[in-house]
Parts: structure tokens; sequence; C-alpha cells
């Protein structure tokens, strides 16, 4: 062995031990990269969990809106029928209030003497009878023109009984200053400007 070949000897001993170090650090590498991997891959699965949880979630939320959306629907149906029935039954006592009232006076101008505290009596009882209806169509108004109630399902029902109660049945309670607000603004969106006269 000569001079020259123990340091090519050296060169040939360092460069394996540079490759056995490079092959180690390669084979670190990879064990690095699977170790990362098997990480991502547990990650994309928690999260391909928490998509499926989320999603589920959505589906409840989705669910829990329409049954709140039913139940508001059935809310304003059941509070319509309320108010219809509130309606109907002062519209009644104010029809028998004043048929009695009418029937006193047409007894009383027949010839047969009526008290007239019966009068004055039948009169108040047809005149409260009245304001509660008023009151009760003026509530419906408000519900009406506050969006709980829907026009277009509404508006040929009630347009009729507006106008009726307005210019036919009582127009002495629509004069200028009527606290029947809402049913004056209802009238005035359905059928026209009111011009109240003064009392």
């Amino acid at each position: 062995m000569s001079v020259f070949e123990t340091p090519d000897l050296l060169c040939a001993a360092f460069e394996a031990i540079g490759g056995i170090c490079a092959f180690l650090v390669g084979i670190l590498t990879l064990i690095a990269a699977s170790v990362a991997v098997v990480v991502v891959a547990g990650q994309l699965k928690q999260l391909v969990r928490q998509v499926k949880d989320g999603r589920e979630n959505i589906q409840a939320i989705a669910t829990q809106i329409m049954a709140a959306a039913e139940a508001n629907k059935i809310n304003r149906v059941v509070s319509l029928l309320t108010l219809e029935n509130t309606i109907a039954e002062r519209r009644l006592v104010l029809r028998e209030t004043g048929i009695k009232l009418r029937r006193l006076i047409e007894t009383n101008k027949s010839g047969k003497k009526i008290a007239d505290f019966e009068i004055e009596g039948a009169k108040l009882q047809f005149n409260d009878a009245a304001e509660m209806y008023l009151n009760a169509l003026d509530r419906w108004c408000f519900c009406f023109l506050n969006g709980l109630l829907s026009e277009e399902e509404l508006r040929p029902d009630y347009r009729d009984l507006i106008e009726n109660a307005v210019k036919k049945d009582f127009p002495e309670k629509f004069v200028t200053g009527t606290n029947l607000r809402n049913i004056v603004k209802v009238y005035e969106r359905w059928i026209g400007i009111l011009r109240p006269h003064s009392q």
C-alpha cells in the first residue's frame, strides 16, 4: 500500500460513513413523514367526524326551525280564530241589544207605554255592545296592520265588514279624533280616504 492509497481509503471510508449518515437521515425523514401522514390522517378522520356532526346539527336546527315555523302558523291561525270569535260574539250581543231596543221603541210608538228608564237602559246596553264590538274590530285591525295577519287572505272577508262599520253601521263613531284609529287606517288602505265629519 502506498502513501497515496491510505488517504484514498480514508476518503472512501468518510464517503461511506457520509453515505450511511445520509441513508440514516433519509430513513429518519421517511419515519417522520410516516408519522406526519398518520397524524394528518387522524386529523382528517376527526375533521370528517366533525363535519358529519355539524351536518347532523344543521339538520336538527333546520327541523327545529321548520317545527317553529309550523307552530307559528298554528299560533297565527289560533289568534285569528280567537279574534274572529270575539268579533262574532260581540256582533251577536250587539244585534240582540239592537233588536231589544228597537222592540221597546216600536212598542212605545204603538201606544203601549214603556217606561223611559227601560228604553234608556236598552240604549246604554246597545251603546256598550257597539263599543265592545268596535274595540274588538279595532284590535283585529291592529293585528292586521302590524303584520300578524295576512292581507291577501283576509281582505276579501273583512273589506265589507270594515266598510259597513265605518260608513253604514256606526258613522257617528268615526268623527275627527276617533279612538278607533286602526279601523280608520285599514278603511283608508282598502277603501279610500275617510273624511270624518266633526261632532
